[in-house]
């Protein structure tokens, strides 16, 4: 279907600042560099950057064919960088990517590194549904991140959740339905001070990751019982404080529930089997 040509102003002037921003040149299908602070000065409201990005996006897409793909790929995320630091601050973002194949698997670290850059200080919630990621290293670019849903990344495994200790403030985790977790999630997700929400519905997670998790609070009792100081390695180890924890279809058994009650602050529980 062909675009619709501009027919104001706005629009002319918009797809004029387009074509100068990705420097398209039909005759030899090249993007350049160019400085784009100064471009961007030209935006006079910030309203119009979102439909100055839809002429970027059919501008980039145009000239795919003649330049390679990692070159335009490139040339499209530095000028959302530029338009989301001078004009959005993303609070929530959700990617979602079913690609099969170990293509996906390599690309998808790369992609997600260079789009949590671009929003990095602004975001608080991110939701991913991508059943080939295998790891969270580009966690580390999100220090505001609060809430991670990780619900369909089914090849996740627990030494994957070591990296989430890079987001102090991560306060809510959903790891539901990640069937690659067991009872070796216990140490990482214990060892995340911050967590308030935890769940790891459906998963492969047991009675020792209850006990991973109350470990903290059992030393605690244990010293106020005996007299006897924790050592240092002992203090080192984080108080859980989660307050909403979901372990609906796991292997958590009954014998687990006396571990769960030493949980003080806990407010809701789900272990229903």
């Amino acid at each position: 279907m062909a675009c619709r040509p501009p027919s104001t102003l706005v629009e002319i002037c918009l797809e004029r600042l387009a074509r100068n921003l990705v420097c398209f040149q039909p005759w030899s299908g090249h993007l350049t560099d160019i400085p784009l602070a100064d471009r961007l000065s030209e935006i006079a409201e910030p309203e119009l950057a979102h439909q100055l990005w839809t002429c970027i996006d059919r501008f980039t897409r145009a000239g795919q064919p003649m330049e390679p793909w990692p070159a335009v790929l490139q040339r499209r995320l530095a000028l959302l960088a530029a338009l989301g630091g001078a004009f959005w601050r993303l609070p929530a973002l959700r990617i979602a990517d079913y690609s099969e194949g170990q293509g996906a698997r390599d690309r998808l670290p790369g992609v997600l590194a260079s789009s949590v850059r671009l929003v990095a200080g602004s975001l608080s919630h991110l939701e991913l549904c991508t059943p080939q990621l295998g790891d969270l290293d580009w966690a580390a670019g999100l220090p505001l991140l609060t809430c991670l849903s990780l619900r369909g990344c089914t090849d996740l495994g627990a030494s994957a959740l070591w990296a989430l200790r890079a987001c102090p403030r991560l306060a809510a985790l959903d790891l539901s339905g990640l069937c690659r977790l067991g009872d070796d999630a216990g140490a990482p997700l214990a060892a995340h001070g911050a967590l308030r929400a935890l769940h790891l519905g459906e998963t492969r997670v047991g009675d020792a990751l209850v006990a991973a998790l109350t470990f903290r609070v059992r030393l605690d009792a244990w010293s106020c019982e005996t007299g006897m100081a924790l050592s240092e390695e002992q203090r080192c180890w984080p108080v859980c404080r989660v307050e909403d924890l979901v372990l609906t279809g796991t292997r958590v058994t009954a014998a687990a529930l006396p571990l769960l009650h030493q949980l003080g602050g806990l407010r809701f529980l789900d272990v229903r089997w």
